[in-house]
Formats: structure tokens, C-alpha cells, sequence
């Protein structure tokens, strides 16, 4: 992940419907009441939802990613408009016990594991992480669905066809005029491949959660302009309970 630290700018401050109306509100709904909880976001890039998170009502905000460079601009973003979060360039797979969180987010995680040694590293230490009963909720590229050559919403995923488990997979951005902005690699695996990392790491369950298109986003759009997306979406929730 520490290819994001040649993007960061490009990728945090990008047009993207789908982050906006889609992704984000229903990573929030999932998330629900966090008034007064303390979270550890993981993967926090610039800070983008960790923010988010804290306007929410967390007590205590702290954002770890792998990227100096996403860190510096979540750094900067804190130190223009104040919310208390504390931010810190960490690796999960490396980070040790940070201390005992209510709850642990990450916007995009598990899949950039290149293998299922790292995959498990990484559920093991959020499960450290996390207080007994406390939750993990993650945005996830969707293993049902995990290849989309349209262009439509800003951003197609490629791989090798057919498509193995373990495959790298590449997301490529583009702006309004089909241009490449950027793009990125990350790794194809199976829902229970990801259910058997998070159980054998400790959690007792793990929930799978669609995405909905926000109300704003049919508002602005109208439900024609989403079809396409959730016939076949590309993101998921994953919710795992210590």
C-alpha cells in the first residue's frame, strides 16, 4: 500500500459518486450509533472517513496507514480544522497491540493481503486490537463480483479471466473525460476465505452487507443512473464481532 504515497493527493481529492453516495453512507449505516465509543481506523488514508467517524460522536479517534504521504495530508487536514484525531503511519499487519478499541473500521483493507498469510496477519492483529465484543466493519471489493469494465462510475477493475483466487486484480480511476488518473493493484479472494481468516483469528461471527445508494444520491442522479452499479456491484460491507 505504500503505492498510495505516489497518489495521495490525486486519490483523496477526486470526483467519485460512488465513495460519495454510496459506499460511505452505507459503510455509516452499518457502523450506527458510535456516540461516545473510542475507533481505530484503519487504512485511514488522508482521513476522509476517520473525520467522518469523529463528527459521528466517537470519543477517541485514531487513523493508522501504511502511506508517510496519506498520513502527512490526514496530519494537515487535523491541524487546519481541529477534531482531536490522532493519526500515525502504522502497517495492522505489523502495528502490535495500539490498545483496546471499541470499534475498528477500515475504508479498503483486506484486499490488498497478497496472500493468506498476510490475510490472517492482518485479522489477527485487528482482533487484538478490539475489545471483547467490540466490532471490525470494513468496506471490501466484492468477492461475488469482483471484475467491472464499465466506466460509468469513474473506475473499472481488471484481472486475468478466468479469475483465480489470489489474483491481482487492478483498479484503475479515471476523470470525467475517460482519462486515466491513477490506478492501483489489489488481490481477488473468496467470501470464505475472508470468513475463515476472521473466525480462526478469534471472531465469533461475520455478516455480509450490501451497498444502497444514498437518498441524496438518487436526488441528484435519479434511480436510472444507479442501475447499472447495483446490478453489479463492485463494494461490500464486512461486519466481524469479537
Amino acid at each position: 500500500m505504500e503505492e498510495y504515497d505516489d497518489i495521495a493527493e490525486k486519490y483523496s481529492f477526486r470526483e467519485d459518486p460512488i465513495r460519495d453516495y454510496v459506499s460511505i453512507p452505507s459503510f455509516l449505516e452499518v457502523l450506527g450509533n458510535i456516540n461516545g465509543k473510542t475507533v481505530l481506523d484503519v487504512g485511514c488514508g488522508s482521513g476522509f472517513i476517520t473525520r467522518k467517524i469523529k463528527l459521528l460522536g466517537a470519543k477517541k479517534v485514531v487513523g493508522i496507514d501504511i502511506s508517510q504521504e496519506m498520513i502527512k495530508l490526514a496530519i494537515k487536514t487535523e491541524n487546519e480544522n481541529p477534531l482531536g484525531i490522532k493519526y500515525f503511519v502504522k502497517d495492522i499487519k505489523k502495528a502490535g497491540i495500539i490498545e483496546e478499541f471499541d470499534i475498528i473500521t477500515a475504508g479498503f483493507l483486506l484486499h490488498y493481503s497478497k496472500n493468506k498469510n498476510e490475510l490472517k496477519k492482518m485479522c489477527k492483529s485487528i482482533f487484538g486490537n478490539l475489545k471483547e465484543g467490540g466490532r471490525f466493519v470494513t468496506i471490501n471489493l466484492n468477492p461475488d463480483n469482483p471484475l467491472s469494465n464499465n466506466k460509468k462510475y469513474g473506475a473499472i477493475i481488471t484481472g486475468q479471466n478466468p479469475l483465480k483466487e489470489g489474483d491481482k486484480i487492478k483498479v484503475t480511476h479515471f476523470d470525467e473525460n475517460d482519462n486515466e488518473i491513477f490506478s492501483f493493484y489489489n488481490f481477488h479472494w473468496l467470501r470464505n476465505t475472508y470468513e475463515k481468516a476472521l473466525i480462526d483469528s478469534g471472531f465469533k461471527q461475520v455478516k455480509w452487507y450490501p451497498m444502497k445508494v444514498s437518498a441524496e444520491g438518487i436526488k441528484r442522479f435519479g434511480d436510472k443512473y444507479w442501475k447499472d452499479y447495483l446490478s453489479e456491484p463492485r463494494l461490500i460491507i464486512i461486519e466481524a464481532v469479537k
